[in-house]
């Protein structure tokens, strides 16, 4: 029976009724020629009953030769919804177009939440996220946590954890800082302190807000000495030093200095071959993909845009790739090695450095690529430094004169 409901929704069926004298003659008649029909129902002056939709031209034959009126009663089956359906395209196509929508945007990340920060600023951390391709909205399969959580700690020294998650259409964020060193830096701000070089260079210019400059312009100074002091001499009529005033070193240095950059990059890398295209079922509306599944549901599929000019359409190829290792050429090994030295050079930007200078030397032998040099910049360098030594006065003491 179900085997039998299941063929009358598929190839249509109609309730038929009949009204005749010769019902025995025309239901013979009907056996004779193999004619299925069912639900019959005899009632005062007619009988109704069922036959599929392709069977009713052989209906009406018979009902003539018998002298039948035939009345269709009821229209049943897929054929017939599917004419009512064509009839209200724009309702359906709405349908389907809103389940379409509600799939594709539960493939995004629409909130970015951060919790936790207290140092650093939320616009500051988001401005982070947007340099690597986080934003609101953006695919759910680009974001890797564990690597994003990597780089925002090694971004923001005083992020101690970390932790990145996916829940539904949000982005969640959880930092901790560290607390030691917040404690310790307002000791610092309180206690007096020298600003020390942090690199060994060449002064460039130097603004003192606070303290005793201790170089000028143009000298050269060594990683650790002391540009700014946090003693300041107090002197009496005679121009003697009788004693030394702490505070906290503040002011601006400009170093010129060189920062070492080593990269070597392997000869053999691996590579992605395609073998085998197919087909999968997702939707593009202009030039815009909107897939209809993850991506990691297809094991080793690698979508890739097929450039149509229609507006929208229901093609996208997928293809089948192994990793094989390839030995690189010249050409390919240095672009390699001068998209590592870009990426240096723009994250020494990032810090608000000047680059002057660019004496990196690309070496391409048979099994590497080395890249080695230094980078000749101007940037600020000062650090603070507790002072832990008390000044020795001698009476002896003269304050130079400026």
């Amino acid at each position: 029976m179900a085997e039998d409901a299941v063929k009358a929704f598929f190839y249509g069926s109609l309730t038929i009724e009949i009204v005749t004298e010769e019902l025995e003659r025309f239901l013979n008649i009907c056996s004779y020629n193999d004619l299925i029909l069912w639900d019959l129902q005899a009632e005062d002056k007619s009988t109704k009953f069922c036959v599929y939709k392709k069977d009713f031209e052989k209906y009406e034959e018979i009902g003539k030769k018998t002298s039948c009126r035939l009345h269709i009663i009821k229209e049943n089956g897929w054929p017939y919804l599917f004419r009512k359906i064509k009839a209200r395209k724009s309702f359906f196509f709405g349908i389907f177009l809103g389940i379409f929508l509600i799939i594709a945007a539960s493939q995004c990340i629409w909130r970015v939440e951060i919790y936790g920060n207290f140092y650093y600023g939320e616009d500051t951390i988001r401005r982070f996220l947007r340099t690597e391709g986080i934003n609101s909205p953006c695919m759910k399969n680009q974001i890797n946590c564990l690597s994003l959580a990597a780089d925002i700690r090694k971004e923001f020294p005083r992020v101690v954890w970390v932790s990145v998650k996916r829940k539904g259409a949000y982005l969640t964020v959880e930092l901790k800082e560290n607390e030691l060193i917040e404690e310790k830096s307002e000791e610092t701000n309180l206690a007096a302190a020298d600003l020390v070089s942090e690199y060994n260079g060449k002064v460039v210019s130097i603004v003192t807000r606070n303290g005793t400059a201790q170089v000028k312009t143009g000298d050269l100074c060594s990683k650790g000495q002391i540009m700014i002091s946090g003693m300041i001499p107090l002197v009496n009529e005679a121009s003697e030093v009788y004693d030394y005033e702490k505070t906290k070193a503040d002011g601006d240095v400009f170093l010129q200095y060189k920062i070492y950059y080593y990269n070597e990059i392997p000869r053999i890398q691996e590579i992605k071959v395609i073998k085998k295209e197919q087909k999968s079922v997702s939707v593009f509306l202009g030039h815009h993909l909107c897939g209809m599944f993850p991506q990691k549901w297809f094991d080793r599929s690698q979508f890739i845009l097929v450039n149509e000019n229609t507006k929208w359409g229901m093609k996208i190829h997928s293809f089948t790739y192994e990793k094989e290792k390839n030995i690189c050429s010249e050409k390919e090994i240095k672009a390699m090695a001068v998209e590592g030295i870009n990426r240096e050079l723009a994250r020494i930007r990032k810090k608000g450095v000047q680059i002057l200078k660019n004496d990196v030397t690309i070496d391409i032998n048979d099994a590497s690529c080395i890249s080695k040099g230094t980078f000749t910049v101007i940037g600020k360098a000062g650090v603070p430094k507790a002072i832990t030594a008390e000044p020795v006065l001698d009476g002896k003491d003269i304050m130079n004169e400026q």
